[in-house]
Formats: structure tokens, C-alpha cells, sequence
């Protein structure tokens, strides 16, 4: 098990764990009791958050239409209405990781990783209806050592945040 966070009520745990070999999102109240598998259709998950509202999770789970690499999703703490809200665009071997909601709602960051390359943290508007709003994708880094190498592929539905 991993990744254990309390919701904004304090009534359900969120964490991390296993189905055999495979990683799986769980939900259990934070008194005991039986868990909820959350992963539903996606059958692999990791690095769960809950959205400030207690309703929804973000999670890190493969894309289906991005090669298999992995997208950040929302999905209902049921489990039901699993939606993408960033992927990789088109290169091989990136990797969007450890989402986390603004205290909002309205947004979420996130780790862009490809190995190789420096890790970029990647930023996403959630809309109400929890389908992203596209900013614009900007090739940039944040908090990479200088002299990194950067990689210039875009995140479809995600910016790159610039160091100020």
C-alpha cells in the first residue's frame, strides 16, 4: 500500500494498493471497513488525490489512446466516469504522473517525466463538468537543473509551467 490521504471530511482514506501484481486505486472509511476498488474500467492506477469537494479523485492511469503511456484522470471516488483531463501528445515514452488538485478544484498539477529527460511539472484546468480546458502548451521546464535536457513535445489539454 501507498499513497494513503484522508478526503477533505475526514471520513474516507484513498490509497494505493495491489491486485495481484497490478496497482490499483482503493477507497475505505477512515473508521474500517471493506474497501471500494475505484480503478474500475482502467485497470491499472496509481498516485490518487481527492478533489477539494470530497466527489472525485485524480489519478495516474495508462492511456488507452496515447500508446499506452500514462494520462492523469478524474474519476468519481465510485469509481464510475473515468475521464482523461491531460495526455501525452504523440511522444513515446512520456510519462504524466503524481496529480494533485488546486485547493479550488479548478486545476490540477502534475510530474511530466520521459526517461532521460528532466522532469517537468505540467499544470491542467479541470471545467465544471471535469473535461479539461485546453490552455496553451508551452516547451518550457520548471525547476530543472540548469543545462537539463528538454524535451519539446507537448501535453495535449496541459501547459508547462515556467520558472519566474
Amino acid at each position: 500500500m501507498r499513497e494513503p490521504a484522508f478526503s477533505p471530511d475526514g471520513n474516507e482514506i484513498v490509497f494505493e494498493g495491489r491486485v495481484g501484481h497490478t496497482p490499483h486505486v482503493f477507497t475505505v472509511p477512515a473508521t474500517g471497513g471493506e474497501t471500494t476498488d475505484v480503478t474500475g474500467a482502467l485497470g491499472f492506477a496509481t498516485a490518487p488525490d481527492y478533489s477539494p469537494d470530497g466527489e472525485r479523485l485524480t489519478i495516474a492511469a495508462p492511456d488507452p489512446d496515447a500508446g499506452g503511456t500514462t494520462a492523469i484522470w478524474t474519476i468519481s471516488t465510485s469509481g464510475a466516469r473515468a475521464i482523461p483531463v491531460a495526455r501525452p501528445s504523440g511522444a513515446y515514452g512520456i510519462y504524466l504522473d503524481d496529480p494533485t488538485f488546486s485547493p479550488s478544484g479548478k486545476s490540477i498539477a502534475f510530474v511530466s517525466d520521459a526517461p532521460g529527460m528532466s522532469p517537468e511539472i505540467g499544470l491542467t484546468k479541470v471545467g465544471s463538468d471535469s473535461i479539461a480546458s485546453p490552455f496553451a502548451t508551452q516547451p518550457a521546464t520548471y525547476g530543472s537543473p540548469p543545462g537539463s535536457r528538454r524535451r519539446s513535445a507537448a501535453t495535449d489539454g496541459a501547459e508547462r509551467l515556467r520558472p519566474r
